[in-house]
């Protein structure tokens, strides 16, 4: 069972209006380039920014700690930085698999 919010942020994102994003690409949100010229093509709701500042953060604990225990040649240290990359791959592949199944089911019920 899908949530109300994923769903509609799956259905903002499938729906979205084309338009050409190279003309506001870099520039801010303007009367001159809206919401719907810019790359994502709408603003990415908390969840989407929520997931993005885990994943960094994975990434950059991880990067630091390996980074670190190996300047301290410190074994215990640098294990626990591959640790940390290795949760972030593991979480970027759930929510991969997890985006995908609910894309799935939304395009099956959408042809049925």
């Amino acid at each position: 069972m899908l949530s109300p919010a994923v769903i509609s942020a799956l259905d903002l994102l499938v729906r979205a209006p084309r338009v050409n994003t190279k003309a506001c690409s870099g520039k801010p949100i303007s009367e001159v380039c809206p919401v719907e010229a810019t790359t994502l093509g709408y603003n990415p709701n908390l969840g989407a920014n929520i997931f993005f500042v885990v994943a960094f953060g994975l990434c950059a604990l991880g990067g630091g700690l390996a980074a670190a225990g190996a300047f301290q040649n410190d074994p215990g240290l640098s294990e626990k930085g591959n640790s940390a990359n290795m949760a972030r791959v593991a979480l970027q592949v759930v929510v991969l698999v997890a985006f995908g199944v609910i894309r799935y089911r939304l395009l099956i019920s959408s042809v049925t």
